[in-house]
């Protein structure tokens, strides 16, 4: 999940404290009509009025995860397999297989964790943790500030969807949203995120992210959502061995 945050970062950001670790909600901004860009249609904004209003419902959501790379080097993409859990602003991405780690995302900080090498990185991004919500309940109050948000035909933008998403597809169940970078920065590295909603419950199916700058790309595809089911701040603190090794790469460093 880190490779969607920081193609999104033009430039380092200096250290700041880190935020209180609990999982606790916080208030989520909403999408009024007099908000709405001029670049964005009136039918559109209306559509994500809607599913927005369904995603203020989600307090915690967990979901399995299948990450999918592709490079014009090789036939089929590199696929990487996990679990994530969201509650509030908070995000915690656990990668099973081909290898093990940990992404926690919270307050501003993100911090990554790999158990082999016993090294923990900490990296703190501030309000550029906006461009994208760093989960699978995305804020598009948030979004329609950073990104211009078109809709799209399903198969124009998800060429390969399965027999059950044709057919929700056909049917409208499906929506597709493509979003570009405001910021000429940021679009120098950022090409579009492109999104698969299920409408009824504004469900994130899938999720891709094309760079600006070469032929590869990355999407994430969500299943087995389990919503309001629950979870325990627990999950959202990492259990250290007492000689990790802690990293603050980004220290020192100014835009």
């Amino acid at each position: 999940m880190l490779g969607l945050l920081w193609v999104c970062l033009p430039a380092p950001l200096p250290v700041r404290a880190a935020g209180p670790t609990t999982a606790a909600a916080q208030t989520r901004p909403r999408l009024a009509t007099s908000d709405r860009p001029h670049d964005v249609a009136p039918a559109l904004w209306a559509m994500l009025q809607r599913l927005d209003a369904r995603l203020t419902q989600i307090h915690d959501m967990q979901a399995r995860f299948d990450k999918l790379k592709h490079t014009p080097l090789l036939r089929r993409p590199l696929v990487v397999h996990g679990q994530v859990w969201v509650k509030g602003d908070v995000a915690r991405w656990d990668t099973q297989a081909p290898y093990v780690g940990t992404t926690l995302i919270r307050h501003g900080q993100v911090e990554l964790y790999e158990p082999d090498e016993k090294r923990l990185e900490i990296y703190d991004l501030g309000q550029r943790m906006d461009l994208f919500g760093a989960s699978p309940v995305p804020s598009f109050a948030r979004m329609v500030r950073q990104f211009r948000v078109v809709q799209r035909p399903v198969k124009d933008l998800f060429s390969d969807l399965s027999p059950d998403e044709q057919r929700a597809a056909t049917a409208g169940k499906l929506l597709a949203l493509q979003w570009t970078p405001r910021d000429p920065e940021v679009a120098r590295h950022l090409a579009h995120l492109d999104m698969l909603l299920e409408v009824a419950h504004a469900r994130l199916e899938r999720l891709r992210l094309e760079p600006a700058q070469d032929q590869s790309w990355t999407e994430y595809r969500f299943h087995d959502l389990k919503v309001n089911r629950g979870i325990d701040d627990a999950v959202f603190k990492l259990n250290l061995p007492a000689d990790v090794k802690i990293e603050h790469p980004l220290k020192g460093m100014t835009p």
